[in-house]
C-alpha cells in the first residue's frame, strides 16, 4: 500500500532505523556560493532575519557565548529578496553558512537538537563538528551588509565545533584562537511569528510552540527504534564490530493502548532524558538521534552491512552477535545488548530502513563471508531458520542485476567496502 503504518490499522507495524552515521554527516549541508534566490532549509527560518546579544569586556563588545544566554533569536521578517537592510542577520545565509547533512536530517526526523528545552522556550543547537574533519569548508559571503549587520563587502565564514566565526581575512579562522566575531550556531525556535512561519515544524502545547519531525507525527501509526554505531571505539575494535540496538522498538509518544515509556510530556512537549529507565545516561529515539556526537565523538569507519545485520538479528528476537560486548553506553548514550523481541505478534508487519550513505567501509564481518581483510574476519553462514549465507546471497542480487560476482567487487573509499548489505537485505 506505500504506508507503513494506517490510520485505525489493527495491529502497529515496526519500523527500526538504521542510522549509518559518521564524522562525514557534519558536513556542510550546501556547497555552492550563496544565492539570495535559492531558500536554504535548516534550523533558522529562511524568511526571518535574527538578532544575538553581546557583552562588553575590557572594553571590547563581543558576542555572548554563554550556554544559556548565546543564541540568535528571530526579529523581524525578511525583505522578499530575504535580507536584512544590515543591521541583522539572515536567516536563510545562516541555514547556508552553517547547516550540516546532519541538522537536515534531525529537523525531519525529530526537530531538532534541543540544546534549551523548557516549557516556554526552544533553542536548538548545530550539530559538533568534530576537530579537523575537513569536511566544512570556510565560506565566502559578498555584499554582506544585505545580510549580516558586518557592513559592505565581503565576510568569510568558518564552522567549527558549535561555533560559526566571520573574519573579514580569507584566511582560516580556528576555534582555538577565534575572531571577535565569534557566534554560537543555536537558535530559539518556535516563537509566535516563527510558529506561524512554519506551521509544519512548529506544534502547539500548554505554553508554547515545539519543534516536531516525522518521529512524533507518526508516533500513535507505528512502532519505532534504531541501530546504530559505537562512536567511543576504534574502527577495528574486535569488542563491537559493528551495529548495536540504541533505541529499542517501542511507541514513542502516547498510544492509547499498550506500554507507555513516551518520550516527551504531552503537556509541554518537553523531552523526557531517560524514557527507557536506562538509568545514569540518555536513552529512547529522540535522544539517540539528536545527542549523537554532542561531544564530538563520531564512527570513524562505517560498516553498513554489519549494522543492518545486527538489526535483522533484533527483528528476529535474537540477542547480539557473539563478540558485539555488552556495553550499556555509548556517548552518554544507552546501548542495549539485553532486550526483548519486538515482534507482539505473528502476523506484525516489520520495515528495516537504513539512513546512510550510497556506500559503506569495512564491512564484511557478515555470515558467509570467505574473504579476511582490513581487520574483518570470515564468518561461519547463519543457520537461523535456514542457511544465511551473505556472499551467496550477494552474488544472486548481482545475478538478478546483471552483475557478476558481486560479492567478491569492492565498493566505498579506496575499495574498503562491499556490496554485503544487498545481500543481507535479499
Amino acid at each position: 500500500d506505500g504506508q507503513l503504518g494506517l490510520p485505525g490499522s489493527r495491529l502497529a507495524p515496526n519500523l527500526l532505523l538504521h542510522l549509518s552515521l559518521t564524522g562525514a554527516d557534519t558536513g556542510a549541508a550546501y556547497r555552492d556560493e550563496y544565492s539570495a534566490g535559492t531558500e536554504y532549509g535548516g534550523y533558522f527560518n529562511p524568511r526571518m532575519c535574527y538578532s544575538y546579544p553581546y557583552k562588553t569586556k575590557a572594553g571590547v563588545k563581543r558576542p555572548d557565548l554563554g550556554d544559556h544566554s548565546g543564541y540568535f533569536s528571530p526579529l523581524k521578517l525578511a525583505d522578499a529578496k530575504r535580507q536584512c537592510g544590515g543591521d541583522s542577520f539572515s536567516g536563510n545565509l545562516l541555514n547556508w553558512a552553517t547547516m550540516s547533512r546532519l541538522d537536515l536530517l534531525r529537523l525531519a526526523l525529530t526537530g531538532g537538537d534541543r540544546i534549551i528545552d523548557d516549557k516556554d522556550m526552544t533553542v536548538l543547537q548545530r550539530a559538533w563538528l568534530p576537530e579537523e574533519s575537513g569536511h566544512f569548508p570556510s565560506k565566502t559571503i559578498h555584499a554582506a551588509d544585505t545580510v549580516t549587520p558586518f557592513g559592505a563587502g565581503a565576510v568569510f565564514a568558518v564552522s567549527c565545533r558549535n561555533r560559526i566565526l566571520f573574519s573579514d581575512s580569507p584566511a582560516r579562522s580556528s576555534c582555538d584562537k577565534p575572531p571577535v566575531r565569534e557566534f554560537n550556531v543555536r537558535v530559539k525556535v518556535c516563537d509566535k511569528v516563527d510558529g506561524q512561519s512554519r506551521p509544519q515544524l512548529c506544534v502547539a502545547y500548554k505554553g508554547g510552540l515545539k519543534p516536531e519531525g516525522a518521529v512524533q507525527e507518526n508516533a500513535e501509526l507505528m512502532r519505532i527504534g534504531a541501530m546504530g554505531y559505537l562512536a567511543e571505539l576504534g574502527g577495528d575494535d574486535a569488542n563491537v564490530y559493528g551495529g548495536a540496538l540504541r533505541a529499542p522498538i517501542k511507541f514513542v509518544g502516547h498510544p492509547k493502548t499498550g506500554p507507555l515509556r513516551p518520550e516527551w510530556n504531552p503537556v509541554t512537549g518537553i523531552h523526557e532524558a531517560d524514557p527507557d529507565k536506562a538509568g545514569g545516561v540518555r536513552s529512547g529515539l529522540l535522544n539517540f538521534i539528536n545527542l549523537s556526537g554532542r561531544r564530538g565523538a563520531y564512527k570513524a569507519a562505517d560498516p553498513g552491512a554489519e549494522l543492518f545485520y545486527e538489526g535483522l538479528r533484533y527483528l528476529q528476537g535474537r540477542p547480539p552477535s557473539a563478540g558485539s560486548g555488552d556495553m550499556v553506553e555509548d556517548d552518554a548514550l544507552a546501548v542495549w545488548s539485553t532486550r526483548k523481541d519486538p515482534v507482539t505478534e505473528s502476523c506484525q508487519r516489520s520495515t528495516a530502513a537504513v539512513i546512510g550513505h550510497s556506500s559503506f567501509v569495512r564491512d564484511r564481518y557478515v555470515p558467509g563471508n570467505a574473504s579476511a581483510s582490513l581487520g574483518d574476519a570470515a564468518r561461519a553462514t547463519d543457520g537461523f531458520h535456514g542457511t544465511f549465507d551473505v556472499m551467496q546471497a550477494t552474488r544472486r542480487v548481482g545475478e538478478l542485476e546483471g552483475l557478476a560476482n558481486l560479492d567478491i567487487q569492492k565498493d566505498g573509499p579506496d575499495g574498503a567496502g562491499s556490496y554485503y548489505l544487498a545481500g543481507a537485505a535479499y
